[in-house]
């Protein structure tokens, strides 16, 4: 199954919160089959900021699911 993963990157600014909650889950599960690591990153270190607490929460577990994955674990 191909993940588009500018689809995901474009829920991430939804304004919907139960999208952005959706997208990051989806980033956190599919990680390590991600094209653009970095990217996924990102998307989901700014989740952890977002106002909905549940979408901070789902941001924090997927960076945790995602770190072994990160190609470069210094800069991340």
């Amino acid at each position: 199954m191909r993940i588009d993963q500018a689809k995901i990157h474009r829920k991430t600014l939804s304004d919907n919160a139960e999208e952005r909650q959706k997208a990051a889950k989806r980033l956190g599960s599919n990680f390590s089959v991600l094209r653009d690591k970095m990217q996924a990153w990102a998307d989901l270190h700014r989740l952890t900021g977002d106002k909905s607490r549940y979408v901070r929460m789902t941001a924090a577990e997927a960076l945790g699911s995602a770190f072994p994955h990160v190609p470069d674990k210094e800069e991340a």
